[in-house]
C-alpha cells in the first residue's frame, strides 16, 4: 500500500521592502577668503593673495606673496629676495623675509565702492646675471 502524496499549501513569496539608499549629502566646499593672482617670471610662479571680501575705508587687510620654482632644464631662478608692497593711496612697505606678508591700510577718505590697486614688486635672485624684477597687481574693493 502506498501512502497518498502529502499536499502542502503553497509557500507565499517573501516580499522585501525596497532598498532605499539615504541621500548622499556632500558637505559644502569652503569658500576661500583669499583671491589669488598669479604670474611667472625668471623660472618661478608668483602668487599674490588679497582679500576676496571688501575692506572698509580706514580698515586693514593682509597681502601675501608666495613663490614656487618651476622645474625646467637650465632654470636660473634661486629665490625671491625682497618684495615691495604698494598701492593706490597705500604707503609702500618692504619685506625681505619669506613668507612675504604685509598688513596694509586703506585711506580713511577712500570713496565707497572704489577699487584700490595693490602692487607687489618681487626682486628675484638668479644663478647668473642680473636678477629680474616682476610686478603683480590685484585690486581690493572698498565696502559700500
Amino acid at each position: 500500500m502506498t501512502n497518498p502524496p502529502v499536499v502542502r499549501p503553497p509557500i507565499p513569496p517573501v516580499v522585501r521592502p525596497p532598498i532605499v539608499n539615504p541621500p548622499v549629502v556632500t558637505p559644502p566646499r569652503p569658500v576661500s577668503t583669499v583671491k589669488t593672482t598669479t604670474a611667472t617670471a625668471g623660472g618661478a610662479k608668483l602668487s599674490l593673495g588679497t582679500p576676496r571680501a571688501c575692506v572698509p575705508a580706514g580698515g586693514t587687510f593682509t597681502v601675501t606673496l608666495k613663490f614656487a620654482k618651476i622645474k625646467r632644464k637650465g632654470n636660473l631662478f634661486v629665490k625671491v629676495t625682497r618684495v615691495d608692497f604698494s598701492g593706490t593711496g597705500i604707503k609702500t612697505k618692504i619685506d625681505r623675509r619669506a613668507p612675504f606678508r604685509q598688513t596694509l591700510r586703506v585711506k580713511v577718505g577712500t570713496t565707497k565702492g572704489a577699487k584700490v590697486t595693490v602692487r607687489a614688486r618681487a626682486f628675484i635672485k638668479v644663478r647668473r646675471g642680473r636678477g629680474p624684477k616682476k610686478s603683480i597687481r590685484a585690486s581690493v574693493t572698498v565696502c559700500r
